[in-house]
């Protein structure tokens, strides 16, 4: 096992709704470390290509060179997110989507799954030419599950809507299998797993009505676990905390608004544990755990500078609220140890991010 934590930092971040390009909820912070603390940040350069870089700056490698963000006519466009940049959980690997337009899809783009390892500093190509919603890393870092679109490249693409199933693959022979059905015909799309790989966490999407159903299958007990409705219908941006435990969630499906809570439950269906209040003045979204789960960090913005927020996190004990940043943030993550929040401030060149330390309260800047 390698000696240093990983992390990735999402630069750029743009919030979109579930079928855009970032969910809100797909940074992916591992910790690997057996002694010494260091990061290992993947990111987007100027053109849109991912480079790795170590917590000073140092030691940087170029992963993508392809990266064609503007081409003119859009005919051979190809792109990279950092949402869907995901380190595996041994801290080995670094998978990653290269997107590019197709007339296939009802989306307009294909999708190909290459997972880049750090020991030899080669891509493998491991899933081509596939219509893909969210993606996560198993636990064992052997396999990927995935929403697969499996009507995709079939007659009337274009004209019905797709339908999503969730697969995993393993990465060692790339034999793809079929893990769960879409049930009533709806959309299984952005799945994520609990850290200790019991459960596996995704959403169900009604295409049309735009109701996002989150759903919890349990390999332990090999049964799917549906959330009540009442929650189902108003989440907007969801997170699970590294135990699976409980669950963090906004009312923001579509566009942030005046009013917005966000609110904490037990899992599987459990009662509100606890709620960040606002008022017609401002909005709370985007909530994201800690590592260690004790904290959650999120945006809260004015109403009248919507979608615009600034960063603040809350103790989920307590629920003490604290602010970070004085200027409007565009994407955030967490150190592996729950101490230090790593952010981009909106607006600025990409060429840097701010850190904060909770203890110290300090805050200092590094280059990418």
């Amino acid at each position: 096992m390698k000696n240093y934590y990983v992390l990735v930092i999402l630069i750029c971040l743009s919030i979109a709704c579930v079928f855009g390009s970032n969910n809100g909820n797909t940074l992916d912070i591992e910790d690997t470390s057996s002694g010494t603390s260091t990061y290992k940040i993947a990111y987007l350069d100027a053109g849109e290509n991912i480079w790795i870089m170590d917590e000073n700056g140092d030691n940087r490698i170029q992963v993508t060179t392809d990266a064609i963000p503007e081409s003119e006519g859009h005919t051979d466009k190809v792109e990279y997110f950092l949402d869907q940049i995901k380190w595996s959980p041994d801290g080995e690997k670094l998978s990653f989507i290269k997107r590019e337009l197709t007339d296939k899809s009802i989306s307009g783009y294909q999708h190909s799954l290459y997972i880049y390892s750090l020991d030899n500093q080669i891509s493998q190509l491991v899933l081509q030419d596939v219509d893909i919603n969210g993606y996560t890393w198993n636990p064992d870092s052997k396999h990927i599950v995935f929403g697969k679109n499996i009507t995709y490249d079939q007659f009337f693409v274009n004209i019905i809507p797709p339908i999503y199933e969730l697969y995993s693959i393993n990465i060692d022979n790339g034999e793809s299998t079929e893990l769960i059905q879409p049930i009533n015909d709806k959309h299984l799309i952005r799945p994520r797993y609990s850290l200790d790989g019991r459960y596996l966490f995704f959403e169900e999407y009604v295409y049309f009505e735009g109701h996002v159903l989150l759903r919890v299958y349990d390999f332990t007990e090999s049964k799917l676990i549906i959330i009540d409705q009442d929650l189902a219908h108003r989440s907007g941006n969801i997170d699970i905390s590294p135990s699976g435990e409980k669950l963090a969630y906004d009312e923001n499906v579509y566009a942030f608004a005046s009013g917005s809570h966000i609110r904490f439950r037990l899992m599987p269906d459990g009662p509100d544990t606890g709620i960040l209040p606002s008022n017609q003045d401002y909005w709370c979204a985007l909530p994201k755990y800690s590592p260690d789960g004790t904290k959650v960090a999120y945006l809260r913005g004015l109403a009248a500078d919507s979608p615009l927020g600034y960063l603040w996190y809350t103790t989920s004990k307590e629920w003490d609220t604290y602010q970070v940043s004085e200027e409007y943030v565009s994407d955030f993550t967490w150190s592996p140890d729950g101490q230090i929040l790593i952010y981009q401030q909106q607006g600025s060149d990409n060429k840097c991010a701010l850190e904060y330390n909770l203890a110290s309260k300090q805050t200092k800047e590094y280059n990418l």
